[in-house]
């Protein structure tokens, strides 16, 4: 007969075996912050295609593991990003991400889909706080507002050679959607409020205008 004890010290091998490498993630987007949080504006049009979408979502992220910064993601994790910078598991909403990756410490690196990539400076060690709103923590120069570091906003024109720089094409592609009055869950709508306005080009002015590009690809 199996003694409680050993039946227990197998069930916590078979959770620890379950997934190898947990993190917490913070990261805030420029477009959508106002003042220490963002904006969820765009929360009923996730809701229409996604389920178990949290009332405090701003939009969806994607979360990468790679063991160099210039390298290939080792594994990936689709995620809600929350209006406070927290980051959940879309399946589970769990704030700990568990990735089933099997080393120590890895890059981390969020990607959103109109804004630049942001990646940690660092190694991120297992079951740690991986916060990528203190400059600090980030690879390269990140823009500051506010005192915090943010992901750059009017990553609009995301094709072959022009997919991580805001520049005159990310601009004249809002100015398209501002002429013709787009809205709902659209790549030109940089601020993250659902309609393409001036608020948008705005930002994205600003933004081709100093040139701004990410390292990480």
């Amino acid at each position: 007969m199996i003694k409680k004890q050993t039946l227990w010290c197998l069930l916590l091998l078979l959770i620890s075996k379950a997934y190898a490498f947990d993190v917490k993630v913070k990261v805030l987007l420029e477009g959508p912050l106002q003042g220490a949080t963002m904006t969820t504006h765009l929360v009923n049009e996730l809701k229409k295609n996604y389920a178990n979408v949290p009332n405090d979502a701003v939009d969806l992220v994607s979360v990468e593991l790679r063991t160099q910064l210039q390298g290939n993601a080792i594994e990936t994790k689709k995620a809600f990003l929350l209006k406070d910078g927290s980051v959940v598991d879309y399946a589970t909403l769990n704030p700990i991400l568990h990735f089933n990756a099997t080393g120590n410490s890895y890059y981390v690196v969020v990607k959103h889909r109109n804004h630049l990539p942001f990646a940690s400076k660092n190694l991120v060690t297992n079951q740690a706080t991986c916060d990528l709103t203190i400059a600090q923590n980030v690879f390269g120069e990140p823009k500051i507002v506010q005192g915090k570091a943010v992901m750059i906003a009017g990553n609009v024109h995301n094709e072959a050679g022009d997919m991580y720089e805001i520049n005159a094409s990310d601009f004249f592609k809002v100015s398209q959607a501002n002429d013709n009055h787009l809205v709902g869950y659209i790549p030109e709508d940089a601020n993250l409020d659902g309609v393409v306005n001036e608020k948008d080009l705005q930002i994205v002015k600003s933004n081709a205008e100093k040139l701004y590009f990410s390292q990480i690809q």
